[in-house]
């Protein structure tokens, strides 16, 4: 499968600040060579800018607010020509932006913060 990954990059002091998508992305790339990565802090950043007739999916991973404060979605503004999924994370700061997010996307999928009967957040499960 061929797969567009989009997240916002945190680059801070000329490294990548360690969070949840920067870790599914290490994670998937380390899966298979099929993955192009797109966002705020890498060399692509629009969806516009990639030939999606080339690609199987757009998976986007909400990462927070960019440098001008703003949460940026890749379909916010575009239509998919591609089967697209969207992981937002911990939905309570903002939940009609996630709302009306959620219905761009073929599929959507909702993390919390925290796996339930634990106090661990729930990255550490994964990364």
């Amino acid at each position: 499968m061929k797969i567009i990954l989009s997240y916002r990059r945190d680059i801070r002091r000329d490294k990548v600040v360690e969070c949840y998508p920067t870790c599914y992305g290490r994670r998937l790339v380390e899966k298979g060579p099929d993955i192009v990565e797109i966002g705020e802090g890498h060399p692509i950043v629009k969806i516009e800018d990639v030939d999606v007739s080339k690609w199987d999916l757009l998976l986007e991973i909400e990462n927070g607010r960019g440098e001008d404060g703003k949460l940026r979605f890749q379909l916010q503004n575009s239509t998919p020509l591609v089967t697209s999924a969207v992981v937002l994370i911990d939905s309570h700061g903002h939940p009609d932006l996630h709302k009306d997010i959620a219905g761009l996307y073929s599929q959507m999928v909702l993390i919390t913060f925290y796996a339930s009967g634990t106090q661990q957040p729930i990255n550490q499960f994964f990364c």
